[in-house]
C-alpha cells in the first residue's frame, strides 16, 4: 500500500493567479514583461496541476484567456514540446521537454548526482523512502528526487510533488537557516494546517525552527498526514546557505519519534557529505 499524495494542493482560476514567477526567487517583476510568455506559462501551470489531460473549453477560463488565444498558444508549445495534444481527446497535457528541462534544473544544482548515491544508501539503512527537496519558487517545499522504500507500505510522494514548509521535516529545515524576515515572508499569507498535528501559530514556528538549528535537523510528526513521519536534515552550498534537505519518511507504525531520533545522525551525515559537492 503506498499512502496517497494529491499532485497540487492549489488550483489557479485565472492567469493572475496561477503564475507566480517571483515568490521564492527574490526576482522583481520586470517593467516590461511580455504578455505572450505570461499567457503561455500561466497555461502550463494550471496543466501542471491536473492529474490528466484538459480540453480547450476547460483550459481557457482557468487562465482567463479567450478559447482562440490558448489554441494558438498551445499550437506553439505542442510544436516546441512543452504540452503534448491527444489527437483522439484533442486534449493536452505536459510535454516530456519540460521532464528534460526539469532534470538539466537539478544537474546544474551541483549535486543531483552526487545526492542519489546518498539516497540509495539511506533506503538501504532505514529501509524507508528518502527525499531530496528544495525551496520552489512559489514558496513550497519541492520534491526533486526520492527512492522508494521496498517495503509495500511506504509513503507515496513523488518527484514533483509540492507541500507546504511548514508541515513537512523538509519545509523546516528549508527555513530554519534563512533570515527571520525571509520566514515571515514566506509564512505571511499564513501557516497552512493539514492534519491535527501541523504547527498553527508563527511563535510557535519560531521556537520550533530554533530547535531545528540547535539539533542539526527536523522531525513531521504526522504533520503533513496522518499516518506518515519524516526527519530531514539540511544541505548547504560553501556560503553556508541551505540549498535542499535530505529526508528519510515512512508509516509511523514503523517510525516512531525514537526511531527518528535515531536515523538523523546518519541522515545530518550523508547531508554534510552532499554539502561538500554544492558550489
Amino acid at each position: 500500500m503506498v499512502f496517497p499524495f494529491a499532485a497540487k494542493s492549489e488550483e489557479c482560476s485565472t492567469v493572475r493567479n496561477c503564475v507566480t514567477p517571483s515568490a521564492g526567487t527574490g526576482v522583481p517583476k520586470p517593467r516590461y514583461p511580455v504578455a505572450a510568455v505570461e499567457n503561455a506559462a500561466a497555461i502550463l501551470d494550471y496543466l501542471s496541476t491536473l492529474p490528466d489531460e484538459a480540453g480547450i473549453a476547460s483550459i481557457a477560463p482557468a487562465v482567463g484567456l479567450p478559447p482562440s488565444t490558448v489554441h494558438r498558444l498551445l499550437d506553439t508549445l505542442c510544436w516546441l514540446g512543452y504540452a503534448s495534444r491527444n489527437p483522439q481527446t484533442r486534449r493536452y497535457k505536459l510535454g516530456l521537454k519540460l521532464f528534460d528541462l526539469g532534470c538539466t534544473v537539478v544537474n546544474q544544482m551541483g549535486f543531483g548526482r552526487a545526492a542519489r548515491q546518498y539516497l540509495e544508501e539511506l533506503v538501504s539503512l532505514s529501509g524507508e523512502t528518502a527525499n531530496l527537496a528544495v525551496l520552489s519558487d512559489d514558496g513550497k517545499v519541492l520534491y526533486i528526487d526520492k527512492v522508494d522504500s521496498p517495503q509495500v507500505l511506504r509513503s507515496g510522494i513523488h518527484v514533483g510533488y509540492k507541500a507546504p514548509l511548514t508541515c513537512t521535516a523538509l519545509g523546516k529545515v528549508l527555513l530554519a537557516w534563512l533570515p527571520e524576515d525571509e520566514v515571515d515572508r514566506l509564512t505571511a499569507g499564513g501557516l497552512e494546517r493539514r492534519t491535527k498535528n501541523s504547527i498553527a501559530d508563527a511563535e510557535v514556528l519560531r521556537a520550533h525552527l530554533r530547535q531545528v538549528r540547535e539539533q542539526g535537523y527536523a522531525t513531521d510528526d504526522e504533520e503533513l498526514m496522518i499516518g506518515i513521519r519524516c526527519v530531514a536534515a539540511p544541505i548547504f552550498n560553501r556560503h553556508g546557505n541551505v540549498v535542499a534537505g535530505l529526508s528519510i519518511s515512512g508509516p509511523s507504525s514503523r517510525l516512531g519519534l525514537a526511531e527518528l531520533r535515531a536515523l538523523a545522525p546518519e541522515l545530518i551525515r550523508r547531508a554534510a557529505l552532499i554539502s561538500r559537492t554544492v558550489p
